[in-house]
């Protein structure tokens, strides 16, 4: 005869055995579903910052044509797959000559585009020029700016271009639509050019410079001593100081450009100075 003990016992091993594995399995499939749905999730977020990454690019080279090819206007359609687009806390971009009589002072103001995703740290930000990628850890420049720093012969060579996006219409709009980012030439032009009279190619050979005191402040050199400002985001000053040091010859001056919260100082000297504005308007549609 069976004994019944043993039977029950086996009977309650073999509840206790399944209970145990379904318990294993039904978590197994939780983690799995936890973590891959996670990992999945930021794969489509990033696959979406590298998309706008892209359309960012195409945006700094359509301004570009307007900029240097005096293009009337370009169009650039961003899918913003829940994001929004935008334009940021105003820039102030700043050049004055501390050296010369009259202290010439070049100034302007313009809106950063921004492009930020929902749900997210990261945004990229198109500011005279460059194209920015700012995140917690910091920023980083995917299209560098257009400032040319530059040794002719023996003459120092600064250009500064001031490309000046203003907002238009809408602040900003958001979703997963299709935007159109339109930009508008409304001109460009010279607001300073400079050049010391030791510089060969002064005003006298007809390049519209604009000649003044061989030496301005006594100092025994024939240059201007000039002061690059930009007034903009903590998170993207320190990318700018980076941009611009990289750009400005070793020999001119070691560590040209400090950094102080959201304002980069760039202090140089040179024989010519060019300043330039590019005035674009800017809308979504």
């Amino acid at each position: 005869m069976p004994d019944r003990k043993r039977t029950a016992e086996r009977g309650v091993s073999d509840v206790i055995g399944f209970v145990l594995i379904f318990a294993l399995i039904t978590s197994t499939a939780a983690i799995v579903y936890t973590v891959g749905f996670s990992g999945l999730q930021d794969a489509r977020q990033e696959e979406r910052v590298s998309n706008a990454e892209r359309v960012f690019d195409i945006l700094a080279d359509n301004v570009g044509d307007l900029q240097h090819r005096g293009a009337p206007s370009r169009a650039t359609e961003i899918k913003l797959s829940e994001a929004s687009l935008g334009y940021d806390d105003e820039t102030t971009l700043t050049v004055e000559v501390t050296n010369a009589p009259a202290t010439p002072r070049y100034s302007t103001n313009l809106d950063p585009i921004t492009y930020s995703p929902t749900d997210s740290a990261v945004q990229l930000v198109y500011e005279n020029g460059a194209v920015f990628r700012e995140q917690r850890s910091g920023g980083v420049v995917l299209e560098r700016p257009g400032s040319v720093f530059r040794t002719d012969g023996a003459t120092k060579t600064a250009v500064i271009p001031f490309v000046q996006t203003r907002r238009t219409g809408s602040s900003g709009v958001g979703g997963s639509s299709t935007v159109r980012i339109r930009t508008e030439n409304l001109g460009s032009e010279v607001l300073g050019a400079l050049a010391t009279p030791s510089d060969a190619t002064a005003d006298p050979d007809g390049d519209g410079t604009d000649e003044a005191d061989p030496d301005p402040d006594n100092d025994g050199s024939d240059e201007y001593r000039i002061t690059y400002t930009i007034r903009t985001s903590p998170t993207r000053a320190p990318v700018w100081e980076e941009s611009l040091e990289e750009r400005i010859p070793d020999s001119w001056k070691a560590d040209a450009c400090s950094v102080s919260g959201g304002t980069v100082t760039c202090s140089l000297g040179v024989e010519r100075l060019y300043v330039t504005a590019t005035r674009v308007d800017v809308s979504f549609s």
